[in-house]
């Protein structure tokens, strides 16, 4: 597995310092490689391939912060990146990015709406416990909200989608104003 030989030096503290850095790189490498993912890929590194490393970092980032015992902030933090990483891989499939060898009957879109759900129950997860935890007027809600808006209208569309829009709306109007973009 990828970072298996990575070993903190130094004192307990400068070690608990050095893996909460790597646990943050682990989590933006996991964002990035989402990212990636979602846009198809480049010549040097297929759409799988950055699925593949995306779900690789943010599985150790979980698992070593779940190891140092992060604050629930930061293991929330991991489970909405993999919110976004499940959302990116439902966006390539459906773009044919990877997972090429589906089609026909309905196969890559099925695939794809299963890959839907199971972000929007992330998302949702995220969702009730930043609110439970942060409020309704915090930003990380605010961020779960977006998404489960988006994710809402690529599942059952805008209709579906209007009651976490406004919601949004709402919320960043209290917290950024009215003339936040």
């Amino acid at each position: 597995m990828l970072y298996d030989s990575i070993e903190p030096c130094g004192d307990a503290a400068t070690q608990a310092t050095h893996l909460q850095k790597f646990s943050q790189a682990l989590y933006w490498k996991g964002l990035n490689y989402s990212t990636l993912c979602r846009l198809g890929g480049t010549e040097g590194c297929s759409a799988e391939t950055a699925c593949g490393t995306a779900r690789e970092a943010l599985d150790k980032c979980l698992a070593l912060r779940k190891e140092i015992k992060a604050s629930s902030d930061k293991i929330a933090e991991v489970q909405f990146a993999r919110g976004v990483l499940t959302f990116c891989m439902a966006e390539a499939l459906s773009s044919g990015h990877i997972y090429r060898g589906l089609h026909g009957n309905g196969t890559r879109s099925q695939a794809a709406r299963g890959l839907y759900q199971k972000a929007m129950e992330l998302f949702h997860e995220v969702y009730e416990d930043w609110r439970s935890r942060l409020g309704d007027a915090a930003l990380e809600t605010v961020k779960a909200v977006t998404m489960l808006s988006t994710v809402a209208n690529k599942l059952d569309g805008p209709t579906a989608a209007l009651k976490w829009s406004k919601m949004e709306v709402q919320i960043r109007e209290e917290v950024q104003g009215t003339l936040h973009p």
